[in-house]
């Protein structure tokens, strides 16, 4: 089964149930269309939100999109908070992880 996509401003794409593949009209070069990686994201975020909690570190997701940061961690007796923003990749042998916002404190790969 084939479905086609025709229209002249975005690229042709052809899903098959196995693949799907992406045509620009204007190059006729092959596009990779990006992956929804919102869930394994979201994984690896409370992934290390776990393993702050199971060493006794508050700590919270913040839920919200914020830009820079995904959870916080306190410190209630020093009155200090640690902005980390996880990082993930779905390719496993990636060679870095890609960040336009450094407006945190720690950076985790999960």
């Amino acid at each position: 089964m084939l479905l086609l996509h025709q229209n002249p401003e975005q690229p042709l794409c052809v899903n098959s149930i196995d693949k799907l593949t992406c045509f620009n009209y204007l190059s006729a070069e092959s596009v990779v269309p990006r992956l929804d990686t919102k869930l394994e994201s979201s994984g690896a975020e409370f992934l290390v939100l776990g393993n702050l909690l199971l060493r006794r570190i508050p700590a919270y997701k913040t839920y919200t999109n914020m830009p820079g940061y995904d959870l916080v961690a306190t410190n209630a007796e020093k009155h200090t908070s640690a902005r980390i923003q996880v990082k993930s990749r779905w390719e496993t042998g990636a060679s870095g992880f890609p960040m336009a916002n450094f407006d945190c404190d720690f950076v985790v790969a999960a």
